[in-house]
């Protein structure tokens, strides 16, 4: 409609004295905003054509017109009004023996109830409407036309409930009959329940053939909400094959529109799907501002399972920027919607179901997927408290060993303070073999409540490092006067053999140090004196090669076989003293995130060889 034309049905509205003009024009207008998906409009000149209808005896035009009230209302998640207008159509049409209006009420409120996944009520309504289209007898065309088109609506919404129950062959069988049906009607729709059969099954060529389809008839009907569940539903099959910048792309146009059209519980669902892609990418910095978004949208949203879905991704993405409590928080949200999804839909769903279809055996089939999902659900329901439980023990523990960490390195760094006071009063005491073991015993537990403070803080802070372009080799030579003056009290000869250009690869420098520091002080205790130490890089295709290797104590082949798990003790020096088994964790937990590697080899008494391989910039 032009607006020349809407302009013109306005002023037939407003001035015209015959309320049968005055009917068509509220009517017209009333189709044209529905078309252009302005709700608004729609429900204010439904509304006048209903009171004039009452006027003039147009009955029948008013019980579609509450329909048409109710269907926007549902298409903006406002269920409650839906159903409302649905039951008031449905009465009306009673009273005047209206078989399509009957039979249509019975399918917008059947789908109203699919909307918010009470099965029962769904296919109980749908099988009314069924059932009344079958008894209309009719030689007008159009209404012809209508019955066929909203048999397939009812024929697909069945499949979707099969295909929710993963009963994807009965789908599947009331899919294919609707596509035997001699019509063009909604095939956008049909074509897009098939694609979803087939992603469920794991089919994504079938599946994306069938979007495909799909989308086109879509787009051929000026299906805007078929078009944009074909954009999403493509989006998961590029973002299953790692096609992040396609998938998102599709997702954005989806959510523009739904946004624009007020159909929030889609919204929110492009919204959670957006925000996953950018958290598989490590974009956090992107995803936050589409999940604030979220919460903002979240009290219009009535569908729950897309509520569900949207607080999972929340909890992730706060566990994974360093919030735990948040992904506690959001975790124990999602829990409790799901439990109350379950509890409130399986029964009533199995038990309808196994009444109305074949009875006997779907009784036998629907009874055993009943055990399995009561199972199921109670398996998830401990999967999830122990998953909930182990969050929060995380997070005292990390509490807990902070504060004791740093209690102990207090109580240790008096007491070396304390000796070293007394190291100053009496200097012949540092060769006394007492004296040397207090002094070892410090560092060594200094060194220890350090790497507790480290691996504690890594755990926590994973997104805080930052990968710059640095010279590996320049930043290892930064270390090693420090190391020579720590070896030269051993005896110990460390000879460095740098690659004679130089190694750029992105680091985090802090952390790279922290790497070369425990490898080093490592291979300093369990040298014995006068030994020797070498460092060496080496540029091995499009790797940096780093090669730390030692004459000392070396160790077994279990000893290194579990080497890089977190409290493994590994070495003993000839003192007897025990590694803590943490050094090498924070050693490879650093490196993994560098997208480096690191392996070793050793043998007793003869010594071990640290290698690290860490791509170079090209």
């Amino acid at each position: 409609m032009t607006e020349t034309e809407r302009k013109k049905l306005k002023e037939q509205l407003e001035l015209s004295s015959d309320l049968h003009e005055k009917f068509i024009a509220a009517s017209d207008l009333c189709d044209d905003s529905f078309s252009q998906n302005n709700y608004e409009d729609t429900r204010k000149y439904a509304l006048e054509a209903i009171r004039l209808g009452k006027e003039i005896n147009k009955s029948e035009s008013i019980v579609s017109k509450y329909q048409i009230i109710g269907i926007t209302y549902a298409m903006q998640d406002d269920q409650q009004k839906a159903i409302e207008n649905f039951e008031t159509s449905l009465q009306l049409a009673n009273e005047i023996k209206d078989d399509y209006g009957i039979a249509q009420a019975h399918l917008n409120i059947g789908s109203n109830w699919f909307n918010i996944n009470n099965y029962y009520n769904a296919l109980e309504n749908y099988i009314k409407a069924l059932t009344a289209y079958k008894g209309i007898t009719t030689s007008d065309p159009v209404l012809q036309k209508n019955i066929t088109s909203d048999t397939v609506i009812v024929n697909n919404n069945i499949a979707l409930i099969f295909l929710h129950l993963k009963r994807y062959n009965d789908a599947m069988l009331w899919l294919n009959k609707t596509i035997s049906i001699d019509t063009t009607e909604h095939l956008e729709v049909t074509y897009h329940n098939l694609a979803a059969c087939y992603y469920q099954q794991k089919d994504l060529r079938q599946s994306l053939l069938h979007l495909n389809k799909s989308l086109k008839y879509s787009q051929q009907n000026s299906n805007t909400f078929c078009t944009n569940l074909c954009f999403i539903a493509i989006a998961d099959i590029y973002t299953l094959k790692k096609k992040y910048h396609q998938a998102l792309e599709l997702l954005l146009k989806a959510h523009t529109s739904l946004f624009q059209a007020n159909i929030y519980s889609y919204c929110l669902d492009t919204i959670n799907r957006i925000a996953t892609i950018y958290i598989l990418q490590k974009k956090h910095t992107l995803a936050k501002p589409y999940l604030k978004k979220g919460l903002k949208i979240i009290n219009q949203v009535t569908s729950e399972n897309f509520i569900c879905e949207f607080y999972k991704t929340y909890s992730k993405f706060s566990f994974e920027i360093g919030k735990p409590n948040d992904a506690y928080k959001y975790l124990q949200k999602s829990y409790e919607l799901n439990t109350k999804i379950f509890n409130d839909n399986l029964l009533q769903n199995t038990t309808f179901l196994a009444a109305e279809f074949d009875a006997v055996q779907k009784v036998k089939d629907l009874t055993i997927y009943h055990l399995k999902n009561v199972e199921l659900v109670n398996s998830q329901k401990t999967i999830e408290q122990k998953n909930l439980d182990l969050i929060n023990l995380n997070i005292e523990k990390d509490n807990i060993l902070h504060m004791i960490a740093y209690c102990i390195k207090d109580y240790v760094q008096t007491t070396q303070s304390s000796f070293d006071h007394l190291l100053t009063r009496d200097p012949n005491m540092k060769d006394k073999k007492h004296a040397k073991m207090i002094t070892e015993a410090s560092n060594n537990a200094i060194t220890l409540v350090n790497n507790l403070l480290y691996m504690n803080k890594i755990n926590i802070d994973e997104k805080q490092q930052t990968l710059v372009k640095q010279d590996i080799n320049e930043t290892i030579d930064s270390l090693r006067e420090c190391f020579r003056s720590m070896a030269k009290r051993k005896d110990i000869d460390l000879i460095t053999d740098f690659h004679l250009e130089p190694l750029y690869c992105y680091i985090d420098k802090d952390s790279f140090i922290k790497v070369i520091d425990n490898l080093l002080i490592n291979a300093i205790n369990y040298t014995p004196t006068e030994g020797k130490i070498s460092i060496k890089t080496k540029l091995v295709e499009k790797n940096a090669h780093l090669y730390i290797t030692d004459n000392g104590v070396g160790m077994t082949p279990e000893q290194t076989k579990n080497i890089f798990n977190q409290f493994t003790e590994t070495r003993h020096n000839k003192n007897e003293d025990k590694s803590s088994g943490i050094g090498l964790y924070i050693v490879k937990t650093i490196l993994d995130r560098h997208n480096a590697t690191i392996s070793v080899k050793s043998k007793i008494g003869k010594g071990t060889e640290f290698v690290i391989k860490i791509p170079v910039i090209i």
